[in-house]
């Protein structure tokens, strides 16, 4: 029976005196992860890619040549999906534990799955931005404003009228301050309406 990748990598991680817990420090790969590498236990990955990175950057770290075990992700012959997890069969060929597949949550039609997609991997340049509430933000402005200035419009008085206004205003003033005068001192309104004779002249 031919010697697994997996045992590979763990007899190489001994054989270096390391524990799993130094190669996940070293290699930035989860603890679960390297157990799951060293079982031959591909079910703990999200997809196959996951898988074959993993696999790839562990056996660069012990050099170990895992050259077969990628040919086989590669190839596809070895590797058995069970729901969305891949499953690498062992290279004797015995087949590895399978995960029951999970139960779909709901059915899709496939029209519905491509629209969604669609709108998922729709461009940024297609998602709406701020300009529509930009728009939406003068829209109303204008429709508040619009009003009030109609209002103040209308109440305005023309040219002519200010003008009138204006005249009428100041005599008002001037009247005013006129009885305002006579209130104070009549008698020097009416000195100040004589005109001042000269002195006489002694000869």
């Amino acid at each position: 029976m031919a010697e697994t990748i997996g045992v590979r990598l763990r007899n190489a991680r001994r054989a270096k005196g390391q524990s799993i817990e130094d190669v996940s420090h070293a290699t930035r790969i989860h603890a679960n992860y390297i157990r799951g590498l060293e079982h031959d236990d591909y079910s703990g990955f999200a997809s196959t890619t996951y898988a074959k990175s993993f696999l790839t950057l562990y056996s660069r770290y012990l050099n170990v040549d895992a050259g077969e075990a990628l040919e086989q992700f590669a190839g596809g012959d070895s590797i058995r999906l069970s729901g969305s997890v891949g499953i690498l069969d062992s290279a004797s060929g015995a087949a590895a534990p399978r995960r029951a597949a999970p139960a779909p949550s709901r059915a899709v039609s496939p029209a519905a799955a491509y629209t969604s997609k669609v709108r998922r991997t729709a461009p940024a340049a297609e998602k709406p931005g701020g300009a529509p509430i930009l728009l939406g933000l003068i829209v109303f402005l204008l429709v508040v404003a619009l009003p009030f200035l109609y209002y103040l419009g209308s109440k305005a008085e023309s040219i002519e009228e200010v003008k009138d206004n204006a005249q009428h205003l100041a005599s008002e003033i001037k009247d005013m301050a006129n009885a305002k005068a006579d209130q104070i001192d009549p008698s020097a309104r009416a000195a100040s309406a004589e005109p001042d004779s000269a002195p006489a002249l002694a000869p």
